[in-house]
């Protein structure tokens, strides 16, 4: 193992050759210690033009999600100008070390603080991208931010709203949002599935619109920005709603997530409405994949997902 110390952007990075199967690393994190992958050492390299961030579910298993992505890259032979890495968000059974970063079961899709420190999840994302800025890449193109099941959760709320984007006009980001369970809505409306159309509810059983499904009671992250400026720069972003069309099976049945729909796929295609409804100007897009369940690997290594990632 070496150890390499890169002060002007304050990284401590601990890792091994990279030539079979990439170790953990770990990075310094507002004088906290958090875990991730990566293909690459977190070093000057000239040839990276693009950066994947690849967000793992509730099981937590980044290695996965790595494999997943790095393997695409290597097959697609952009593996030397890509840098995959694949954050570990932990919670708090979950093997730690020492000041390690982590958080409730569901408080790290949403952008919560960590549960000994005030560092949220969000804020992770967005130290880790001021790493991996083109102090270390001066070739950087584009950075891509895809979240699948509760990393979608995660991914959709992240580019609501982080505020890192507007540092990095040169740079084009890109929010892939994979089959979440829920979304945080942008108004007080949701579909009706009588009449069509959005409309607030009539009967109200519960405080549906609080975040994380709507934008009332946010987060201390959230709270620091008003609702009109994180929908302003929402509706403007390049954001992607990638939804399974077989992703029909078990899913939050909360109050509030029955609101959205009776499964992932058809909030994904109501959230997509929502936006298009309330902001036609917006420039997201929904893609669709036939055949395909809850299941990030189906997802990515598909043909649309394969064009997605690196066409």
């Amino acid at each position: 193992m070496r150890i390499v110390f890169l002060t002007f952007v304050h990284l401590i990075l601990i890792s091994s050759s990279f030539a079979k199967w990439p170790d953990k690393s770990r990075t310094n994190i507002k004088n906290n210690t958090f875990t991730l992958y990566a293909n690459h050492d977190l070093v000057f390299n000239k040839d990276i033009e693009k950066i994947i961030i690849t967000i793992h579910g509730s099981a937590r298993n980044p290695d996965t999600y790595f494999k997943s992505v790095w393997g695409l890259s290597k097959k697609y032979g952009v593996e030397s100008s890509t840098l995959v890495v694949a954050p570990h968000f932990k919670a708090a059974g979950d093997k730690l070390v020492k000041k390690e970063l982590s958080f409730s079961y569901e408080g790290w899709w949403i952008g919560n603080n960590s549960l000994k420190s005030k560092v949220s999840a969000f804020t992770v994302m967005d130290e880790l991208v001021k790493k991996l800025d083109r102090r270390l890449f001066p070739n950087l193109k584009s950075v891509y931010i895809a979240g699948h099941s509760a990393g979608g959760h995660f991914t959709q709320r992240y580019a609501l709203s982080s505020k890192i984007e507007l540092q990095y006009p040169g740079i084009n980001f890109k929010y892939i949002v994979a089959n979440p369970g829920t979304y945080a809505y942008l108004t007080n409306k949701r579909p009706n599935f009588v009449f069509g159309g959005y409309e607030v509810p009539r009967y109200v059983r519960c405080a549906y619109n609080n975040y994380k499904w709507g934008l009332d009671n946010l987060n201390q992250y959230l709270s620091l920005d008003s609702k009109d400026n994180m929908i302003d720069r929402f509706i403007n972003r390049d954001v992607i709603y990638f939804l399974g069309e077989n992703d029909t099976g078990d899913v939050e049945q909360s109050c509030q997530a029955q609101y959205q729909g009776p499964n992932r796929f058809v909030r994904g295609v109501k959230f997509k409405g929502h936006v298009d409804f309330e902001y036609p100007n917006n420039v997201h897009q929904l893609i669709t994949v036939p055949g395909v369940g809850h299941t990030q690997f189906g997802m990515y290594t598909s043909e649309i997902g394969k064009r997605l990632l690196f066409m």
